[in-house]
């Protein structure tokens, strides 16, 4: 049997063509694999790849929530693995994207 593997992410976001913007910026390789409208949800879009993806969603909200990354419950981050990490940072830069954090040193 194939070891486990994360096949998607939901994500609920404020701005969702903000957010595939920022996901191609920074992958050009992720393609918008769908999208429409739900009966809770204002609009989705899948951007991926054949085998992963994110799915991005709208549900209305007028503004960020309560959640406080690292001290509440819920999710703080997503890692990707890239060949070329400086040439990400370089294509976000350029695009008018600043860093908001520094990646702390870690074991793994």
């Amino acid at each position: 049997m194939e070891a486990p593997y994360l096949e998607h992410l939901n994500i609920t976001v404020l701005d969702v063509d903000a957010a595939v913007r920022f996901l191609q910026t920074a992958m050009p390789q992720l393609e918008v694999r769908g999208g429409g409208t739900g009966e809770k949800c204002k609009r989705w879009v899948h951007v991926g790849t054949d085998h992963t993806y994110l799915a991005i969603e709208d549900r209305g909200a007028e503004g960020p929530g309560p959640h406080q990354p690292y001290i509440h419950p819920g999710m703080n981050h997503i890692g990707f693995v890239v060949d070329d990490l400086d040439g990400v940072a370089e294509r976000l830069r350029s695009s008018g994207y600043r860093e908001g954090m520094s990646a702390m040193d870690h074991p793994h």
